[in-house]
């Protein structure tokens, strides 16, 4: 568990970025969610989320792959309430464009947490 959602989320989105590599995506979802909820991410509970293209031209969650012999790179999860409920609106493979213009104008609250990885 890693968190309660604020009273007034209606949706959160998860978006992992690599900002070494030109905030390159491994990772879009969004997810409806409870008000107060806890909110528990899992690899069994992520199934609950609506994924989006990630930037190896695919969908879903692609990990770290930083060139061999390249510096330690920087690897970012965004976690962000949001005040409307987008997962009802969102199509599986949407677009990073699409999520950012929705989250726009209704975040409500974010969180980051950020690791690092070297090949």
């Amino acid at each position: 568990e890693t968190g309660v959602i604020a009273p007034a989320a209606r949706s959160i989105a998860l978006l992992m970025t690599d900002p070494d590599a030109r905030e390159f995506t491994h990772w879009t979802a969004v997810a409806a969610f409870h008000a107060g909820a806890p909110l528990t991410i899992s690899e069994t509970s992520h199934a609950d989320f609506i994924e989006g293209k990630n930037g190896f031209n695919g969908t879903g969650y692609r990990g770290p792959c930083p060139p061999t012999g390249q510096k330690l790179h920087h690897y970012k999860l965004h976690i962000i309430e949001i005040g409307i409920d987008i997962a009802s609106t969102m199509k599986p493979g949407f677009s990073r464009s699409d999520l950012d213009a929705v989250i726009t104008t209704n975040v409500i609250a974010t969180g980051e947490l950020t690791g690092t990885y070297s090949r």
